[in-house]
């Protein structure tokens, strides 16, 4: 069954051509994932995919893949969000928050519960952590980062059947 999205907000920015160099506020509800730090938002009339900016997660294809989709599926699943939306090679990446409030985002939740690697050195002592403790994606002995994945997959021009064609490559 396809969700819809219902879009409360969006401030900020109300041009399309001024979105191109400007964050936007999307405030919404029944939020499609699409990967485990992907997701898809309504904005200014389209639906658009998002990524999760400052993390990474396993590709649908690789181990851990399937179970990091679903933790942010469980995650957000009838949840109102509101996201910082900006432009960034050629797609766009977001922070997302349940409320302003929130001093963990949706992304540092990611990192924190194991389902992600984090992206710069913002998070890296919640990955170090997650490690420690051994959770979700550190539960495996030697977990491979989505990014050798898709480097590796790439070398072997292996084409995942199961992989949406939506979900932003240059952003992971």
């Amino acid at each position: 069954m396809k969700t819809r999205f219902i879009l409360v907000a969006t401030t900020f920015c109300l041009a399309t051509s001024a979105f191109a160099t400007t964050s936007i506020e999307v405030t919404a509800s029944n939020v499609v994932v699409l990967d485990g730090d992907t997701i898809e938002l309504f904005i200014q009339g389209e639906k658009r995919p998002v990524h999760l900016s400052d993390v990474d997660a396993p590709e649908l294809d690789q181990p851990g893949g399937i179970a990091a989709k679903q933790h942010l599926d469980d995650l957000l699943k009838g949840k109102v969000i509101i996201a910082m939306v900006v432009p960034y090679n050629n797609g766009l990446i977001a922070v997302i928050r349940f409320d302003r409030r929130d001093s963990e985002t949706i992304n540092m939740n990611l990192v924190r519960t194991g389902w992600a690697w984090a992206l710069g050195n913002g998070y890296k002592p919640l990955q170090a952590e997650a490690q420690k403790l051994r959770k979700g994606l550190w539960a495996e002995p030697a977990p491979v980062p989505p990014w050798a994945w898709r480097k590796n997959r790439r070398a072997s021009n292996q084409v995942p059947e199961n992989i949406g064609t939506n979900a932003p490559s240059s952003q992971h």
